[in-house]
């Protein structure tokens, strides 16, 4: 009982603190604002059917990627002889099992890389409407007709997917500058590459962000509404990479099936996380455009 009591009294506590802080600040006012309708509109849901659809994309992801480097080794004996000669130093006891994987791609790429794309397409089309139904609690609308709801998701998933593959490419570019100066020069220009890389991912975050607020709503909705909710989520997104990079560089260490296991699950969560960015990101915007 007396231990029901001090948890009330400290909730109150806290409550009257938090209130007390919102006063004092608008932007934190604005956050907890659009915490709370985030929980109106149940928009943890979205993010599930957000993050269950994503997931269920990256197989076929990967056997396009696979049918690509297959199209890569076939055109170039040198690498293929390459890579056996790796599996052979890393992984003498599945060598036979891992060549045979190698050489069944290189011999069925065309087919994997088909069939890899027609699954890519129809497990990505889910993505949009994920988005859609969840910027629908956000802004209420009636449902778009079905041949312009397909369009519009084709069209985001390639603009998102052409984004994202830069973000990517500038991601690995500035990690492989960053490795290098870290190596030979070190000091100032170390950090600057850094704080360059951070730059640079925040920066295509923000634009990946904006282009969804712009296209997906079926609300206009103001340029600096979508720019601060935008932003918001650019941070949130670049913060949680760093966070599960770190995660997944922990699991990298364990025994292989653990790891495997592991990293499947934070994969999962990572995107369950990434759907909360999003929406939550969504109730800012959506707070910016109250009259």
């Amino acid at each position: 009982m007396r231990h029901n009591k001090g948890t009330h009294k400290l909730s109150l506590w806290l409550k009257s603190v938090l209130h007390g802080l919102e006063g004092r600040s608008p932007e934190l006012a604005s956050a907890v604002e659009a915490g709370r309708a985030f929980g109106r509109d149940n928009l943890h849901l979205p993010a599930s059917y957000f993050a269950y659809n994503t997931f269920l994309a990256i197989f076929p992801l990967l056997l396009l990627i696979s049918s690509v480097l297959g199209f890569v080794l076939a055109g170039n004996p040198g690498m293929h002889n390459s890579i056996m000669d790796s599996i052979l130093r890393n992984f003498p006891g599945a060598s036979g099992p891992l060549n045979d994987l190698v050489n069944s791609i290189v011999a069925n790429r065309a087919l994997v890389g088909v069939f890899g794309l027609v699954l890519l397409i129809w497990a990505g089309l889910r993505i949009p409407k994920s988005l859609e139904i969840g910027f629908d609690r956000v802004w209420p609308a009636p449902h778009r007709p079905f041949l312009k709801r397909k369009l519009l998701a084709l069209w985001v998933l390639v603009v998102v997917g052409l984004l994202g593959s830069v973000t990517i490419a500038a991601n690995l570019l500035t990690s492989s500058l960053l490795e290098w100066t870290t190596r030979h020069v070190g000091g100032i220009l170390t950090l600057l590459v850094f704080l360059l890389g951070v730059i640079l991912s925040l920066a295509a975050n923000f634009v990946i962000f904006f282009v969804i607020f712009r296209i997906v709503p079926q609300r206009r909705l103001s340029p600096r509404s979508v720019a601060w909710g935008s932003a918001a989520g650019a941070v949130m997104f670049w913060l949680s990479e760093y966070i599960f990079n770190f995660y997944f560089v922990s699991i990298s260490k364990t025994q292989i099936l653990y790891g495997t296991i592991g990293a499947l699950l934070g994969v999962m969560i990572w995107l369950y996380v990434l759907g909360y960015i999003v929406f939550y990101s969504a109730e800012i915007v959506a707070l910016g455009n109250r009259p």
